[in-house]
């Protein structure tokens, strides 16, 4: 008797090929996903250390150096601020490296976010060198 369905076998290697599919979409999809939250976590350290640096080229933070401190705002983040010396009087180097703090339950992670930026700015005539 000849059947107008699928046979056994053809019904067993399609759904082998649709679990390997699906299977392959699920680790693309979590891939995807970790990328993502390290992107947001790099962003925000920018942002962070753009901030800073805006925040003494306007004159609101004094420019000094500071060896680790956290940000009010954002708990989960610390920051540093060198000041380092030129060739051109009135000119200084400012370096500020922002990190994700350590969290107290979790092991070292290998991919936590950190941002540095260097940026050349005028000190006030008052402090000048």
């Amino acid at each position: 008797m000849v059947g107008k369905g699928f046979s056994l076998l053809e019904v067993v290697i399609a759904t082998t090929i649709l679990v390997a599919a699906s299977f392959t979409l699920l680790q693309l999809l979590t891939i995807g996903h970790e990328h993502q939250v390290r992107a947001e976590r790099r962003a925000s350290a920018q942002s962070l250390c753009l901030t800073l640096l805006d925040e003494q080229h306007a004159g609101i933070r004094e420019i000094k150096n500071v060896e680790r401190e956290g940000f009010p705002q954002n708990p989960d983040w610390d920051f540093s601020i060198a000041e380092l010396s030129t060739s051109i009087p009135g000119v200084v180097r400012v370096r500020v490296r922002v990190w994700e703090k350590q969290k107290r339950d979790s092991r070292e992670r290998a991919d936590r976010a950190t941002f540095e930026l260097v940026r050349w700015i005028r000190k006030p005539r008052g402090d000048r060198q």
